[in-house]
């Protein structure tokens, strides 16, 4: 993971849940799951990262990002939710 993460150019901290125990917390069934917390630790968005995770080039809309941005201008997240659907998590 430390050599991909180089690669790809990571500048952010991620981490191996190998007993499930944060996925657990935050309710997680999928991968990628996002979930975007506000400064007071509140959940904002949980969700996909973009509307079509089957065809980057035919992305819509990037969910992340713009609750990212919604949440930086101090707006309200117009998209709280949305379905991920990538592979299920499996627990051990």
């Amino acid at each position: 993971m430390k050599a991909y993460a180089q690669k790809q150019g990571y500048d952010f901290y991620y981490t191996v849940d190998t007993d499930s125990k944060i996925a657990n917390a935050f309710g997680a069934s999928r991968t990628p799951e996002l979930f975007l917390f506000d400064a007071n630790a509140k959940l904002q968005y949980k969700g996909a990262i973009d509307d079509n995770p089957n065809d980057g080039g035919n992305v819509k809309r990037v969910h992340a990002k713009e609750a990212i941005n919604e949440l930086t201008a101090g707006k309200s997240i117009s998209v709280k939710e949305s379905r991920s659907v990538g592979c299920s998590i499996k627990r051990s």
